[in-house]
């Protein structure tokens, strides 16, 4: 590896940015580190394996989609196909900051009547048996802003809804009624007699004449029949 600018990031740490490495990201290397002061000219070494330290690009297209906040993984080309993400939850009412570790694309907001500021990050998962700290986060997204539902709104929502239901079933009701009057007018119902002649059925069962003390002829059926004979 050819020599690299570094510079201290903190007392007895160094940072060297490499912005193309060519070899393969998952074999160990030797990198080594040597003294710019000319009174210490000494050299430090240690085993790397580079993929380790690989640092990705942010995630991207970081949205606030109704109750999830979503986002695309990073682009560009990488050593791994598969990232995980930490999302950063900042609560702009309690000014309480957050952190979770993800693994999906999506983080679904829980409390819609809240409002937040989310940032996301991203590094490769690189399935080695290493310490996850020991792996390179992204840089943060910008902060997107989570809208909160208002309490009003939502007993706007219920109201607007009943109101809905009892049109509804108005409606249901005027033509269930218009209905039956269309049907009655169809079919019209026979006239019942017992509430036109009181006593008729009652005490006459259905019999008319009795029920009006009508008189009628009795007829004899004779029984025997004279014979005649009529000649021409």
């Amino acid at each position: 590896m050819t020599s690299i600018p570094c510079h201290n990031t903190k007392l007895g740490k160094v940072a060297c940015h490499v912005q193309k490495f060519e070899g393969v990201f998952y074999e160990n290397f030797t990198f080594c580190a040597m003294s710019s002061c000319p009174q210490s000219n000494t050299t430090q070494c240690r085993y790397i394996v580079p993929v380790i330290y690989y640092k990705a690009s942010p995630p991207v297209n970081i949205t606030v989609n109704r109750s999830e906040v979503v986002w695309k993984p990073p682009i560009g080309k990488h050593h791994s196909t598969t990232f995980e993400y930490q999302i950063q939850v900042k609560d702009l009412y309690s000014k309480v900051t957050k952190v979770e570790d993800l693994d999906v694309e999506k983080w679904v907001i829980k409390d819609l009547t809240r409002s937040y500021a989310v940032q996301v990050r991203a590094r490769i998962n690189h399935f080695m048996e290493v310490k996850q700290e020991d792996f390179i986060w992204s840089d943060w997204t910008d902060s997107v802003i989570t809208g909160k539902e208002e309490a009003v709104s939502t007993i706007l929502k219920i109201f607007a809804v009943t109101i809905i239901i009892i049109v509804l079933m108005v409606l249901l009701l005027m033509f269930i009624c218009k209905r039956c009057k269309i049907l009655e007018y169809l079919c019209p119902e026979v006239p019942d007699p017992k509430q036109k002649f009181k006593g008729l059925f009652e005490n006459y069962d259905g019999e008319f004449q009795k029920w009006t003390n009508a008189s009628y002829p009795e007829t004899i059926d004779p029984k025997e029949c004279d014979i005649v004979i009529v000649e021409d």
